[in-house]
């Protein structure tokens, strides 16, 4: 599996499924809103993409390069 992209990260379901993904050896983006402590997902090496679902560019950003998405 390519790089994957984790909406909802900051939440309990979103923020489990990345931190799994990120100790299967996964490269993982998030995509979390600004504001949202996901400090927790960026030291085990999530890269983080800031922005909203409804916001088109900031979807068209944090899609950039992603093979599999996990929404």
């Amino acid at each position: 599996m390519g790089k994957v992209l984790v909406t909802g990260a900051s939440g309990f379901a979103g923020s489990h499924l990345a931190k799994r993904l990120l100790q299967d050896g996964h490269e993982v983006r998030i995509l979390v809103r600004p504001g949202r402590d996901v400090s927790h997902l960026e030291l085990l090496g999530a890269e983080i993409a800031l922005g909203n679902l409804v916001d088109k560019e900031s979807v068209n950003r944090a899609m950039g390069g992603i093979e599999v998405v996990y929404h």
